[in-house]
């Protein structure tokens, strides 16, 4: 109730559901949830509701019966594992997992391939093609360094990399420049060292 207070204080645009005693959302909670479907282009799950059947009744309850687009991602993939059978069908559907998650979805609705933290990356593809041949839902879990999604035939792997932004970098060397003209230093070695800095942070 203190933070309920405070945000609705300073920002007017929260909508707080009814709650069960554990802390994740009652049935309650049903009429709000349809009205945010009703305003949102996309929903976001992004977990953090304690583990309780309520909760996941309500979830699975919402997620089979909307049309727009869903991603899933966290704790929110735990809650719903025992629904992944039905849930995987659901086009609209997008599940950010973990591998140790993806390996539970798998093991759950009995899919007849294992997924081992130490298989090649050109397994775990093979393996998430002929997935999501039969589910349509798009998958996207993280391994060997790579970022992978996946939804029937379009794949995309991807490193995972420190992220560059171009336009604060263009900002600073700006105001570098104004500062102090006359510098010799080249500005590769201060990005340089911007990069490297941000990395190990």
């Amino acid at each position: 109730m203190v933070y309920e207070k405070y945000l609705k204080s300073k920002n007017n645009r929260f909508i707080f559901a009814p709650s069960n005693s554990s802390g994740g959302f009652s049935n309650e909670a049903w009429d709000d949830f349809r009205a945010g479907e009703d305003w949102a282009d996309t929903i976001l799950f992004i977990g953090d509701t304690n583990k309780n059947s309520e909760t996941a009744i309500l979830f699975e309850k919402f997620l089979l019966q909307t049309e727009k687009p869903v991603v899933i991602a966290r704790d929110a993939v735990d809650i719903l594992i025992n629904s992944s059978s039905r849930l995987l069908e659901k086009y609209n559907l997008t599940i950010i997992a973990s591998f140790a998650q993806l390996q539970k979805i798998f093991s759950t609705i009995f899919y007849p391939k294992i997924l081992t933290f130490s298989m090649q990356l050109s397994n775990l593809v093979d393996n998430l093609h002929k997935f999501t041949l039969t589910y349509p839902a798009e998958i996207i879990t993280f391994h060997a360094e790579k970022f992978n999604s996946r939804k029937k035939r379009r794949s995309i792997f991807k490193p995972i990399s420190c992220p560059k932004f171009p336009a604060e970098k263009n900002f600073a060397n700006q105001n570098l420049e104004r500062r102090n003209p006359s510098s010799h230093r080249s500005m590769a070695d201060v990005e340089s060292n911007q990069n490297r800095s941000s990395c190990h942070n």
